[in-house]
């Protein structure tokens, strides 16, 4: 038997293992035990030697790696080797651009991993020994997303860890000099900069930036006249190596590193809640609880008149199930035990998920099918396309979406589950 046709037959079985391990008829999101793994079938490559065993992993979707790591200790332990990620991304280029998508089911405190593409069901990283705490911010860095402060028996937190998604495996990293819940983070230039969530009161520690490489925390200097700015943002960005930010009344904050420069920049005119930005190319994006979603150029946040966002053109089929979801749980600031707010409000207003996924858009949203008999998740990719109207080079810009694929990738029972999306990121893993 050939190595190519061993490889075949073990890719096959690992997609066996995985549909499996994802319990996509019972609750998608639980984890089997230890013990019921052991009566899967053999995967008949026990006897092979490490590196045969790895050429023929190195081949399989890593959605699949959560399940392949219950198999057995070996297994467990090739899977989070170096040996196997180096394999991967160096000699056979197989790297993958997955979703981590963290999930909360009120009123239980505990955050749930999960990692997918648009056109496969959520696949849940095992619980791990840290997870994100409520309130707490996250923030991508090359394979690793950083977990910054959060609310940790009632207080906030200096906290930081990190998820390497090579291997899901969780570290410590050295703590911030203040204590956060939540902050406005963003990475430039491989350092990552923090602002705010340590109370309504001005402080020479409101802002700080981590360098990965010393493990050193530094604080940077705030002018007052920002520091209100900053304080009710929920939201931030990070473009052309600045970093933007957006308070609860629409004014913008726009910092940029290099030369440790503060400005005020314009005024949102459209105003009404909106959640998710992301960038995609040289262009924001947002969503509106009318269920829309809109874009803008980034000079438009640094403008000193104020400015108005459009709408992305061409999703109309999906604003009604859009405007009705609930899956989203931050709103601003409502549901921030550091500024006093209930959460109660978070459930009265709607809410869907947008992230990127290299040059297209992610939308998450819940559906409830059948009344209240089951709750579904849905993920829709989507792609964008610049078009200017009115011809002789002075038309306007319009941007205009396209549903590449609308899937449902997790199905619930809304009597038991009520799952809130807190972050997605896109990983190149």
């Amino acid at each position: 038997m050939t190595e190519n046709s061993i490889c075949d037959m073990t890719e096959q079985h690992m997609k066996l293992l995985s549909k499996c391990n994802s319990g996509t008829e019972e609750a998608p999101y639980k984890i089997k035990k230890k013990k019921e793994a052991a009566a899967y079938p053999s995967c008949g490559l026990s006897s092979l030697p490490d590196a045969v065993v790895l050429s023929c992993l190195a081949r399989v979707s890593k959605l699949d790696h959560p399940a392949l790591s219950m198999v057995s200790k070996r297994y467990r332990s090739l899977m989070v080797s170096s040996e196997l990620y180096d394999l991967r991304s160096s000699s056979m280029g197989r790297t993958e651009n997955l979703l981590y998508v963290c999930l909360r089911t009120p009123p239980d405190p505990t955050l749930l991993w999960f990692v997918h593409t648009p056109t496969t069901r959520l696949v849940q990283i095992p619980l791990l020994p840290y997870m994100p705490w409520q309130e707490s911010s996250v923030v991508l860095l090359n394979h690793g997303i950083y977990v910054i402060g959060g609310i940790v028996n009632g207080k906030p937190s200096s906290g930081v860890f990190l998820l390497d998604c090579r291997a899901h495996k969780w570290s410590q990293v050295p703590s911030m000099r203040a204590a956060r819940a939540p902050a406005i983070t963003g990475v430039v230039n491989g350092k990552i900069y923090v602002v705010g969530g340590c109370g309504h009161k001005y402080s020479s520690e409101w802002a700080e930036v981590f360098d990965p490489k010393m493990e050193t925390w530094e604080t940077l200097s705030v002018p007052e006249d920002v520091f209100f700015t900053f304080c009710l943002s929920r939201h931030c960005m990070v473009m052309d190596d600045k970093i933007y930010a957006v308070s609860q009344f629409s004014e913008t904050i726009c910092y940029s590193p290099g030369n440790d420069k503060w400005e005020q920049g314009s005024r949102d005119l459209a105003g009404g809640v909106k959640r998710g930005w992301c960038v995609v190319g040289k262009l924001l994006y947002s969503c509106h609880v009318s269920g829309t979603v809109l874009w803008c150029e980034p000079m438009d946040l640094e403008k000193s008149n104020p400015f108005t966002w459009k709408e992305v053109k061409g999703l109309e089929s999906l604003q009604n199930q859009l405007s009705s979801s609930r899956m989203v749980h931050h709103v601003w600031g409502y549901n921030s035990p550091t500024l006093g707010f209930s959460n109660e409000f978070e459930d009265q207003v709607p809410g869907f998920k947008l992230c990127n996924s290299g040059r297209n858009i992610l939308l998450y949203w819940d559906v409830l099918v059948g009344g209240f008999e089951t709750l579904e998740i849905w993920c829709a990719e989507i792609s964008l396309e610049r078009r200017t109207t009115g011809g002789g080079g002075g038309g306007d810009d319009d941007i205009w979406g396209t549903v590449l694929s609308s899937n449902v990738v997790m199905t619930l029972d809304p009597l038991l589950y009520r799952f809130k999306a807190l972050y997605s990121l896109s990983v190149k893993v």
